[in-house]
């Protein structure tokens, strides 16, 4: 029975099960494979391609980070610095204190300038890793990725190594 105001819609079996079979295959398409497009592994886990192409170049607009490694010494579980880029600006956290700035990258050299962050008093390892990042970071001249996926910034003040994230990267 069809009610005032409402019209009657008849499905046809044939295009249902066209339509079923393309929902289908969309699913497997984005089922999460653990790779990318490009082949290479998916260090998010949610099927996205790698930031880090295979051919060495990389895409940082869009992208978040997870410090893992801040001068060659790991960073502290639960308060990771993070990095999150935007067109020509960064933000994130160093682990305790949120910090934003500016960047400028082209093929493989980046500088980051107008660094600022809120001031809470950080002690103990995680304030030494806000020390170690904020210096790494403003001293940053190189950055490239690894065979990992993995995002390491490098220069005069340290080295810091990231790993894709899908969480958000404070700021």
């Amino acid at each position: 029975m069809i009610r005032p105001g409402h019209r009657h819609v008849r499905v046809r079996p044939l295009a249902a099960a066209t339509v079923a079979l393309f929902m289908v295959a969309a699913c497997g398409a984005a089922g999460g494979s653990g790779a990318s497009p490009t082949g290479r592994p998916d260090a998010t886990g949610s099927g996205e391609p790698s930031p880090i192409r295979s051919d060495g170049s990389m895409r940082l607009v869009g992208t978040a980070w997870k410090a893992i490694l801040v001068d060659g010494q790991p960073t502290v579980d639960g308060n990771e610095p993070t990095a999150r880029f935007g067109p020509t600006d960064v933000t994130g956290t160093t682990g305790c204190n949120s910090y934003a700035g500016s960047y400028r990258y082209a093929s493989g050299s980046i500088t980051f300038s107008d660094v600022r962050s809120t001031a809470i008093g950080c002690e103990g390892a995680i304030g030494a890793v806000e020390q170690r990042f904020i210096k790494a970071l403003t001293g940053a001249s190189t950055v490239a990725g690894d065979s990992t996926s993995r995002l390491v910034i490098d220069g005069s003040g340290g080295s810091i190594t990231f790993v894709v994230t899908t969480q958000p990267a404070g700021g």
